[in-house]
């Protein structure tokens, strides 16, 4: 029998390597340029007025989905293992606890699944995909606030087997729109 690669391990081995490689002064720190304060004062002022938005009225389109997913794409993870996928879906969410009087009116529903293959720890597997998580949900809060589009973190409770997936472990969703 063929072993799959794990790409996971991949991912985390060569993480090990740059930190190893960095520590003993054989490679510098990748640096993406200065930020000046015009910068740091656009962050502030996304993050100090991000809020979550539960009225919905209007479509998200598919390019500002585009966009969404390389804030997906860009979320920092643990040793780097970018072990959360994010599926779009609206099946099985009336079995989620949160959002009875406000997610059906949603345009779009991401649900996110953490591949527990990533965590090789047990002791990481009751926690570390819900951080993972919790860093994807933030870079998609920041941007649908500069996009103006409307969000909101849905916990990841459910009353129902319609979400879940084999090898994954369900840890939220977000409901979006206009």
């Amino acid at each position: 029998m063929r072993e799959i690669p794990d790409i996971f391990q991949k991912r985390y081995l060569a993480h090990q390597e740059r930190k190893k490689k960095l520590l003993n002064g054989e490679t510098q720190d990748i640096s993406f340029g200065e930020y000046g304060q015009e910068d740091y004062e656009s962050l502030m002022r996304i993050m100090r007025y991000r809020r979550s938005r539960r009225m919905f009225k209007g479509k998200v389109s598919d390019d500002e989905m585009r966009v969404l997913e390389k804030a997906v794409m860009y979320s920092p993870s643990s040793c780097n293992r970018k072990a959360i996928e994010v599926i779009e879906s609206k099946k099985g969410v009336e079995t989620l606890v949160g959002g009875k009087c406000w997610v059906d009116k949603a345009d779009r529903i991401m649900l996110f699944y953490a591949n527990i293959q990533a965590y090789k720890s047990p002791n990481e597997v009751d926690f570390m995909p819900y951080l993972d998580t919790g860093f994807v949900a933030q870079n998609i809060y920041l941007v649908c606030e500069v996009l103006n589009i409307k969000c909101c973190f849905i916990n990841p409770n459910h009353s129902g087997t319609e979400i879940e997936r084999e090898g994954y472990r369900f840890c939220g969703a977000m409901a979006i729109g206009r």
